[in-house]
């Protein structure tokens, strides 16, 4: 029959939460058929319960309920691949993929979903796809092994585990075999790319100490054509490589003193744009704040130059960002300003309206708190508040309606805009507290039925 919102406010209450809880475990790691039998009892079949989840995954889109929607999506997934349904189990683990808007901290979700997409590809014999994801599945589980404490067959994630190892070790040695060939042939350019990919084979296998030595002998063969366009190429990619390891500062030698001053000579603009790109994001993440703000604004200029807006929008908005960290506020300001101008009108989706809130936002923050400016920040945070509107974002409504209402009492002395805020907050903070007594009060019986599926699970 057709569900009512209210009917899957328990299901929501569960599991909504961005981190893992030990109650997720069940859902992680029990079968399909167990799932039906133990957890989501009172269903006549199978085919019942995956669409009462279709009815309840479309609900929580529409509540934008991310992290209730990539556990639906991930149940939806396990159920389909257990009917044998794996086209439909993959759509499912992949929008389980994509749907949050931040990254994974349950990590234990995030294993989940790779080793149920992994299986899925293995059983379309899609082995392309199935070791990419058995490659990630296997770095989350070397760095955290914890994260998948047990998976509906342990045999079965031990053979993904083996065979990506044995995997790259046959790919090893095929490289290597066809760079002895490309030796005896002279063909420098191939030979540089297998000393490339077994550089990178290496990596992957965890054995660092041998990833220089081949990096240095494909950087002597292409530096030995003379063509300076792979010359680059090859640059690039080998700080690529090192990004990839982690390795901060060989990426950054790579990057900044070996393909950038090719790419400048070379007059390359679309080469040097990338490589001011990948050193801006770079250094910043190292908090290089300094020298990030002199690459990014590179970037800045390539790109209006390239007459690109997207990579200029990209590029203005990490200016932006590196210039507030580095206190020059009034640059940030102009910056951030520089990247709302560049944004497509009208807005098309959640995502670049969720973009508006967070910046004019941290323009209002900017120039109420370090520009001391209260009436521009009440501007901005008043842009804020209709894109948060036009959102249906209450908790962002909320915490600027009350800003609003503070600056209006105490800075600009405009008592009945004060109270339009107020009263707004007010209203808001009602419907959250209704909102919250609603689950509360249903919270019981839900915790109830995790007791019972639990003595069921012994």
């Amino acid at each position: 029959g057709i569900q009512s919102t209210q009917d899957f406010v328990p299901l929501f209450t569960f599991l909504e939460g961005r981190g893992f809880k030990e109650e997720f475990g069940v859902l992680y790691e029990l079968s399909s058929e167990r799932l039906s039998s133990v957890i989501f009892v009172g269903h006549s079949d199978e085919d019942e319960l995956i669409s009462y989840l279709c009815v309840a995954r479309e609900a929580s889109k529409k509540k934008r309920l991310f992290w209730t929607q990539t556990r639906l999506c991930f149940l939806l997934g396990k159920f389909c691949s257990g009917k044998s349904k794996f086209s439909q189990a993959q759509a499912f683990f992949e929008e389980s993929l994509c749907v949050p808007p931040e990254s994974f901290t349950d990590l234990r979700l995030l294993a989940s979903i790779y080793f149920n997409l992994a299986a899925t590809h293995a059983f379309q014999k899609n082995k392309a796809s199935f070791f990419a994801l058995s490659e990630k599945l296997v770095a989350l589980l070397l760095s955290l092994p914890d994260c998948l404490k047990s998976c509906e067959d342990n045999c079965v994630l031990a053979y993904m585990c083996l065979n990506v190892f044995r995997a790259y070790r046959t790919a090893l040695d095929y490289t290597k075999s066809s760079l002895g060939i490309f030796i005896d042939l002279g063909c420098k350019e191939k030979e540089t790319h297998g000393w490339l990919k077994a550089g990178n084979i290496y990596h992957l296998l965890g054995q660092t100490e041998l990833v220089d030595i081949y990096i240095q002998a494909a950087q002597d063969v292409a530096l030995s054509t003379g063509d300076t366009s792979f010359i680059l190429k090859l640059l690039e990619a080998a700080g690529d490589l090192f990004y990839s390891c982690q390795d901060s500062d060989k990426a950054i030698t790579f990057y900044r003193d070996r393909a950038l001053p090719v790419a400048v000579k070379s007059s390359d603009v679309h080469s040097r744009f990338r490589l001011c790109n990948k050193l801006a994001e770079l250094m910043l993440q190292l908090r290089m704040f300094e020298e990030a703000a002199t690459f990014a604004q590179t970037a800045v200029d390539i790109s209006i130059t390239l007459g690109d807006d997207l990579n200029q929008r990209v590029a203005c908005c990490r200016l932006a960002s590196l210039y507030h960290s580095l206190q020059q506020y009034e640059l940030a300001e102009y910056f951030y300003l520089k990247t709302l101008s560049l944004c497509p009108t009208p807005l098309q989706f959640d995502e670049e309206t969720l973009f508006y809130v967070r910046v004019y936002q941290t323009l209002g923050d900017i120039t109420f708190y370090q520009l001391k400016d209260p009436f521009d920040a009440a501007g901005y945070y008043q842009l804020a508040l209709a894109a948060a509107m036009d959102l249906g974002n209450k908790r962002a409504q909320l915490r600027l309606c009350t800003r609003l209402a503070t600056i209006y009492h105490n800075f600009l002395m405009d008592r009945e805009l004060s109270l339009f805020f107020y009263q707004k907050a007010r209203g808001i903070t009602a419907e959250l507290n209704e909102r919250r007594m609603t689950i509360s009060s249903e919270q019981t019986s839900w915790s109830q039925n995790r007791s019972t599926w639990s003595d069921g699970q012994r």
